[in-house]
């Protein structure tokens, strides 16, 4: 069987918020209720990473979204990395804020961030680019900032992913912590 094409945007901004929230740590404290998604993956172990690796290979487009701890460019670490493939459906690479284990862990999607037949959409995709290539990705391949679609749609708005996701999903973001 193969997957269906992903389709990020269709009827995205009118589905209800679902229930569904996967991960292999029992005494997670996600609750369903807050996400935005009707299906949360948390990619905790090695078998849900595989598993996930074989689904983005084959996509022709996915959209990311990198949580850092601090928004100083150059010294900044990953925290995470959210994916989606397609609407209300997404996925979370927690990091452990250990740079080696992390970039070892990164170079396992070395071959999808650089697959130049994956388009990649994200917010502020400069600022993601250069954090990836810091861990030794170089993202190839069309790429769709939202940030910049939205400045050319609405030059005198702010452009902020907190912002555009309050006004366009009616959804308000909640601070990650490090």
């Amino acid at each position: 069987e193969s997957l269906p094409e992903p389709d990020l945007f269709s009827g995205f901004f009118v589905e209800e918020i679902g229930n569904a929230v996967q991960t292999s740590d029992k005494n997670s404290n996600l609750k369903a209720s807050n996400l935005l998604f009707k299906k949360l993956y948390i990619l905790d172990n090695e078998k849900f990473i595989e598993e996930f690796l074989q689904k983005i290979s084959v996509c022709k487009k996915f959209s990311f979204s990198i949580a850092i701890d601090h928004f100083e460019v150059m010294s900044n670490k990953i925290l995470g990395i959210a994916f989606c493939l397609s609407k209300n459906e997404a996925y979370f690479l927690p990091f452990s804020k250990n740079f080696s284990e992390d970039k070892n862990l990164l170079k396992k999607f070395q071959k999808v961030f650089e697959n130049e037949e994956i388009e990649k959409i994200g917010h502020q995709l400069k600022s993601s680019i250069v954090l990836l290539k810091r861990y030794g990705i170089s993202v190839k391949g069309n790429l769709f900032d939202t940030s910049i679609a939205h400045y050319l749609l609405q030059p005198e708005l702010k452009h902020q992913q907190d912002y555009l996701a309050e006004i366009f999903l009616n959804y308000h973001c909640i601070a990650f912590e490090s």
